[in-house]
This record gives structure tokens, C-alpha cells and sequence, in this order.
């Protein structure tokens, strides 16, 4: 488990939720943190969501249909990640931030 764990980073945008979720072991955030495959926490999380989850460009996105929908289906699924990835907790951030995070230089990544 990571020592110094990360917060997931989310934003809610239309129609997507973007968040970035942090390595597992090393430093950062991943930059393919859903790939071609099927996994289980996956599969748990758009179960969990009740939504479309895709995860191939450095950031998780849920498809949502308004701001309000975006936060509940985040909401669901928040813990479930967090428990998934051993992060910190979740912070709100800018679009910019979430989108960029995986393409960050931090030590020891």
C-alpha cells in the first residue's frame, strides 16, 4: 500500500465526471487507470454508479446528464475508489488539474 497516499482529484463537468486516481504503489497519478480489460473494481464501480465508466487517457470519467446527477453518481462510487486505489480522500478541482494530474513529475514516481 502506498505511504504517502494521494487524494483522488474530481470535476464535474458536463456531460463527464473527471477524476484522477492516484498509484497504487509509487508516487503520482496513473495514466491509464482503466485499460482494455475488464476488472473487477471496474465492473464494481459502474454497478456501484449506475453508469458508463471509461479510463484510457489519464482520469476516470463518468458520462452524467446534468451537474446534479454527476455529484450523486460520484457520491455512490466514492468510497469505492478510495478503498480501490488506498487514497487519501477526494478534492475537488479544476478541470486543468484533472486532466493534467497523470502527466505530473513527483518524486519517486
Amino acid at each position: 500500500m502506498n505511504q504517502n497516499p494521494l487524494p483522488i482529484l474530481v470535476s464535474y463537468q458536463l456531460p463527464t465526471v473527471f477524476a484522477a486516481v492516484p498509484k497504487r504503489r509509487g508516487r503520482g497519478y496513473l495514466k491509464v487507470p482503466a485499460g482494455h480489460h475488464q476488472e473487477r473494481w471496474l465492473s464494481e464501480a459502474e454497478e456501484i454508479s449506475g453508469c458508463s465508466i471509461s479510463g484510457l487517457d489519464g482520469y476516470l470519467a463518468f458520462e452524467v446528464q446534468t451537474p446534479e446527477h454527476g455529484r450523486d453518481v460520484f457520491s455512490r462510487v466514492e468510497h469505492h475508489l478510495v478503498r480501490e486505489f488506498g487514497a487519501s480522500g477526494v478534492i475537488e478541482s479544476p478541470l486543468s488539474q484533472v486532466l493534467c494530474a497523470s502527466d505530473r513529475r513527483l518524486p519517486n514516481t
